[in-house]
């Protein structure tokens, strides 16, 4: 069974492995800053950011935003 929610780092993780840049200092930021709130929750008066990810939120987003319909994981690599 796939795990329900992601870290900052495995979202970065799923992108890299879809071809899209993004560092986990500047997606954490864009998550703190409230930009993802289908599917993130920001922490709250944590040192280092630690929101809440949907695991179904973030994937249906990858799909959205850059209209693709597979979006690879570790869970289920390119062929």
């Amino acid at each position: 069974m796939q795990k329900l929610s992601l870290t900052i780092s495995e979202c970065v993780q799923i992108l890299r492995d879809n071809n899209i840049s993004k560092t986990e200092k500047v997606l954490g930021a864009q998550i703190q800053a409230g930009l993802f709130t289908d599917w993130a929750i920001p922490s709250v008066e944590t040192k280092e950011p630690c929101p809440d990810i949907s695991r179904a939120g973030f994937i249906a987003w990858i799909k959205e935003f850059y209209h693709i319909e597979k979006v690879y994981t570790q869970e289920e690599p390119r062929e």
